[in-house]
Parts: C-alpha cells; structure tokens; sequence
C-alpha cells in the first residue's frame, strides 16, 4: 500500500473511531479508551493483511444475528465488514487493476445482474409497497456485491484456501449451536454469556428455535442464525466442502468431522436442509462411483461408518426424525398446512402480475400479513415475474453449466457444483437466497470458471 493510501487509511480509522467515541459517551471513559485502541487494532491488521481480512469477511457473512437496526434497516456485521472490504479494495486498487477477458464468462453474469437489477426496479415502481420492494433491490445489489468481492479474493488466494478458511470460521457456528443445544437441556441460558451485545442491541439475541413434535418441544440448532434452515444449510456446504476436497484421503478425522456436521444438520430440524443434504450426497456419491478418478471403495465404506455413527447417536432421536418428515404429509400439521397455503398464494400473486411479479418484499402485502412463500422458487415467480425469474435463474444455470463442462472436475470444482447444488434444492422448500454466504459461493464459482478462463485465453497467446 503506498503513501497516498496510508494517509486515506490513517484519516479513515480516525474518522471511525471518533463516531464510536461520540456513540459511546454514556461509557467509561477507560472503556472508550479501550474500545478505540481495539478498533485501531483491528482496523490496521483489517487493512494491511489479506489472511486477516479474509478470515473476519467469512466469521462475519454468517452471523446473521449480530445485527443493528436503524430507521427499520437492519444492519448486520457481515453487511459492515462487506463494506470495510469494499474500501480496502478502493483504497489498495485491487477493483480497478481486474482484468475481465472479453466475451468470458464474468461478463455474461455481469450483464445479466445489470438486467435483473433494471427488471427489479421496474417491478418496484408499479408495487404496493414501492419502498419495501426498492429497499429489497438495494439488498439485492448488496448481495451482488458480496459475490463481486469474494470474486476479487480468489484472484489473491487459491480457492483451496478460501474453503479451508471456511471450515474454520463455520466451526464458530457449529460449535454455539451444540451449546445452544447443551444450554437447553441444562437449563443454562446462552444469552448471558453475551450480555454485553444485550445491552447495546436488542436484536443480538442468541436463543435457540423449537419445534413441536408430536406434543413434544424439541429444541433446533440455529448457531448464529436467526433461522435453523440457513443455518441447516450453510452446515451442508461444510459437509461438501469436507467431503470433496477429501476425496483422496477419507480418513478418521474426516469422518468424525462429517459426523459431528450430520449431527447439526439433523439437530436443526429443518426440512428443507434434510432434503438438499440427502439428495446431494446421493448424487455425489453416484457420481464418484461413475468417475474413475476417486477412489470410490475408501470413500463408500466411508459413508458406510458415518451413518452407522449416526445411528449409533441418534437411537433416541430417530423417532423425532422420522415424525418430522412426516409432518409434511400430515393433514391438520400447522407448519406444514401454512406452507402450503402460502404456496398457493404464490401462484395467486404470480397470476394477477405474471410478467414482472407484484414486487420484491411485497408479498405479505399481497397476503396481508406478515409472512413469506417458503421456497427460493414461488419466491422469484410471484414477487419478479418471469421476467425477473428467467434473469435470476439464468444466472445460476450458466454458473452450473460452466462448471459441470469443466472436463478436469478438480476437487474444487467438484466442490462448489454440489454446494451450490446443495442451495438450490434446499430452497425449494425455503426461502433464504438473501443469506450472504450463498452469494460468497457463487463468488467462488465466478473466480473458478474466470480463472480457467484466463488460463485459456494465455494459452492461446
């Protein structure tokens, strides 16, 4: 970084750290103290190590908890660190010093974002809610901005790397899951030992989620999650991302560490999760038995064992597992009754505006209350139309394309076709394509395919 940009630097930390001083006055002037050398400190280690920044960027994208509203805006820290990031790569000139091969592949996604964008805002303008729907686009171009800078990052470090530090930073989630879990058997509140964020923000709660189960109260893991299936679902990219860059080496360790993930997944209860982690380690393992390459023996007896631990572990529980899965197909089951209700509103709402949809985050208004379609799918088909939805969708396909053509199918390859494959099928039954995190990996699939791109396009030279 050079003398220019150490000054931006220097007046931009002093800049944040004299708002914290003016929020904080009601405090001890020690703690202000103590919270201004803390914010200096990370700040400089933020903006003057690329591991660092990193690492804080994929902790913070999913404690979706941890969050600040104001002026009905809710902020979450993953939202600030998103910023941070922005200015750093503003400041280091990491946007601008980019090189996008012509006609390749980014270029397509960037002018299909241009064209979802205009279609969102158009369905805006003729909404009920006009001020919801075009807050729900900025969100939108937010989490564009997200892929764009996870983007930027794999041009600094192998994707090996990025997923690596992944796993290390989803472990936070997992583990105050399991003390979520512990806490409420116990009967220790969770939330006392973040009584400091109580205090300062109302909405930083770190409960955990129920269910009733045939009468019975069964708590959900929900980590850092305000919901268990985003929660449920991020942990299924774990699985993925253990399991596939494994593909060599299925050893012990990896084997506990897939368990303890099932486990989280299975305690969360969520049964979108379910559905997107079984049909995807089901194709999964049907293509590494087609593909020669893997040692498929190592990796089936693999599974073998996992399940066999799972069901050693879950003796007691099966019974609230399977009375789960079959709640969905139960007549008079409350959640499963108001999903599908919801669902035929969706097609109620794609009706009356089928082209460009009643708007982004109006369809509670359509409604007429508070609530949601409970899948990605009806989601984009009744607020965006199918204009909006052949846009958004497009998207998708052409990053699932590009990367099931790859003809090498290395282990990072391998490994972001099924997580996001993993996101698409656990959307059908929910509705969470606003998490921070699915946005990182299609990042990570942008910089993939470009990377491979570029090597083609130098071989040619």
């Amino acid at each position: 970084m050079n003398i220019k940009n150490n000054n931006r630097l220097i007046i931009l930390c002093t800049g944040i750290v004299l708002l914290a001083e003016l929020f904080m006055i009601y405090l001890d002037k020690a703690m202000i103290l103590l919270i201004s050398l803390l914010i200096i400190l990370f700040l400089t280690l933020f903006f003057y190590s690329r591991k660092f920044s990193l690492l804080v960027l994929l902790a913070s994208i999913v404690m979706d908890k941890i969050s600040i509203t104001i002026g009905g805006i809710t902020i979450t820290i993953g939202m600030v660190i998103v910023i941070l990031t922005f200015i750093k790569f503003m400041l280091n000139g990491s946007i601008f010093s980019l090189k996008i091969v012509k006609g390749g592949n980014l270029n397509k996604i960037i002018i299909s974002c241009f064209i979802l964008i205009t279609l969102l805002v158009t369905s805006s303008l003729f909404a009920v809610d006009k001020v919801g729907a075009l807050s729900k686009t900025i969100q939108f171009i937010f989490l564009m901005g997200t892929a764009f800078i996870i983007y930027i990052y794999t041009k600094e470090f192998e994707v090996r790397y990025i997923l690596k530090c992944i796993i290390i930073t989803g472990s936070l989630n997992i583990i105050l899951g399991i003390l979520q879990f512990l806490g409420y058997y116990l009967g220790f509140n969770i939330n006392s030992i973040f009584s400091l964020f109580d205090k300062l923000n109302g909405r930083a709660y770190y409960g955990i989620s129920v269910v009733n189960i045939g009468g019975t109260i069964v708590p959900r893991m929900n980590g850092f999650f305000v919901d268990p299936a985003p929660f449920a679902g991020f942990v299924t990219t774990l699985i993925c991302i253990i399991f596939c860059m494994n593909l060599y080496k299925m050893n012990f360790k990896n084997i506990i560490t897939l368990a303890i993930c099932s486990v989280s997944v299975l305690l969360s209860f969520s049964r979108s999760a379910w559905l997107g982690t079984g049909v995807t380690l089901i194709l999964l393992i049907i293509f590494i038995n087609f593909n020669r390459k893997y040692k498929s023996f190592k990796i089936n007896l693999s599974i073998v064992i996992l399940i066999t631990l799972l069901i050693l572990l879950f003796k007691d529980r099966i019974y609230f597992i399977v009375e789960r899965i079959l709640q969905t197909f139960q007549i008079g089951d409350v959640s499963s009754d108001g999903h599908k209700s919801m669902a035929v509103y969706a097609i109620k709402a794609f009706i009356s505006n089928p082209i460009i949809g009643i708007g982004l985050n109006n369809f509670k208004d359509f409604v007429g209350y508070n609530t949601m379609t409970h899948s990605m799918y009806l989601t984009f088909l009744s607020e965006t139309g199918i204009l909006g939805s052949l846009a958004y969708f497009y998207i998708w396909f052409n990053i699932m394309r590009k990367l099931y053509i790859k003809r090498n199918y290395s282990n990072e390859i391998v490994c972001i076709f099924f997580i996001l494959l993993s996101i698409l099928i656990s959307n059908i039954g929910y509705d969470y394509y606003n998490q921070l995190y699915i946005w990182s990996y299609i990042g990570i699939a942008i910089g993939l395919i470009d990377k491979e791109e570029n090597l083609s396009v130098e071989a040619k030279m």
